[in-house]
């Protein structure tokens, strides 16, 4: 279910009008982990997409060693 969501998020950056690379897009995703309960959350914010203005995008991801690396 979690990688559902998080494959929504990015088609969802796939739709946006300002052309940009993959690469692009990856470096502005933002990793964060909350300390009251320890849950990690990616947090990126998308701009003008084709369904209308832009918005913020933050969803739960794993925790794991690789996402630990990023937020550090």
């Amino acid at each position: 279910m979690k990688k559902i969501l998080l494959l929504m998020c990015l088609g969802l950056l796939a739709c946006d009008q300002i052309s940009t690379t993959p690469n692009q897009d990856a470096q502005t995703i933002r990793y964060v982990k909350d300390q009251r309960t320890g849950l990690c959350f990616a947090y990126n914010y998308v701009s003008g997409s084709a369904y209308g203005g832009g918005g913020e995008v933050l969803t739960h991801v794993p925790c794991t060693p690789e996402v630990e690396k990023l937020i550090k």
